[in-house]
């Protein structure tokens, strides 16, 4: 599999005038950034050589390549994304080096990134979701652009989908007590404003997608009506807390009552 060329192809293609790696917020060189988050996934699951996996929020593949690389034969991949040239992206460079590895558009208006809802001729829309078939999830930066009525149907979709021992591996940004001591008022997120649902807070009240955090009892009332439970937290260094292994906070959910 020549993952050199399709690194490259992340970072030479710019459509919207913006590296495609970059188009919806993530920053920095996309090669070492997909190695460290798969490296992390592995570090708190197990992951089976046939492994079938389910990535909701898939960006431009970044961490779909390292598993292609690492997995066997066997293995799946599912990546849903909403920005439509990002899911073409995938198809057109990762899929036909893995034909396993599928990409599939969610057709799903954010009013965050609609300046990148341009159709793309090779993003097909997603039609169907296994139920009870996915080993698992990942939800990498996508709970942290989620209200809390958008984060429970996720979390119910992802808990449908996944199999009764299935892990969902997913990033929040976590307001407990330690972030909020340790935010300054120059500090990049303050997240002083209650989301529209006044079950999560936000960033920006007049884009209310731009960035999304639950207190802890938030995400526990969430988790809990979703079946779904904490296995492993490894908190986030974004507040300014120091010793994080990661910006977001990472959670690694189980199901809370597995047939």
């Amino acid at each position: 599999m020549n993952s050199a060329r399709i690194w490259n192809a992340m970072r030479e293609e710019r459509p919207y005038g913006f590296p495609i790696y970059g188009l919806v917020g993530a920053d920095g060189d996309p090669e070492p950034e997909g190695y460290r988050n798969a490296d992390r996934i592995q570090s708190l699951t197990e992951i089976a050589d046939d492994a079938r996996i389910l990535d909701i929020g898939c960006g431009c593949g970044r961490v779909a390549v390292p598993f292609a690389e690492r997995l066997g034969p066997k293995a799946s991949y599912l990546g849903i994304d909403i920005v439509p040239v990002l899911v073409g992206f995938c198809a057109r460079h990762i899929t036909p080096v893995r034909p396993t590895f599928q990409f599939r558009l969610r057709a799903q208006p954010n009013p965050h990134y609609a300046q990148f809802m341009q159709d793309d001729p090779d993003a097909r829309l997603l039609e169907h979701m296994p139920q009870e078939h996915y080993d698992l999830a990942l939800g990498i930066s996508l709970f942290t652009h989620l209200d809390a009525p958008d984060a429970v149907a996720v979390l119910r979709e992802v808990a449908a989908a996944t199999r009764p021992d299935g892990k969902f591996y997913a990033t929040f940004f976590v307001l407990d007590e330690v972030a909020r001591e340790h935010i300054q008022p120059t500090s990049r997120f303050q997240f002083k404003h209650a989301s529209p649902s006044y079950r999560a807070f936000v960033e920006r009240p007049e884009d209310t997608s731009f960035a999304v955090a639950y207190t802890a009892e938030q995400l526990d009332a969430i988790l809990r009506e979703t079946g779904w439970a904490v296995e492993t937290h490894l908190p986030g260094a974004w507040s300014g807390r120091q010793g994080c292994r990661t910006y977001q906070d990472t959670l690694l959910l189980k199901k809370a009552n597995p047939a």
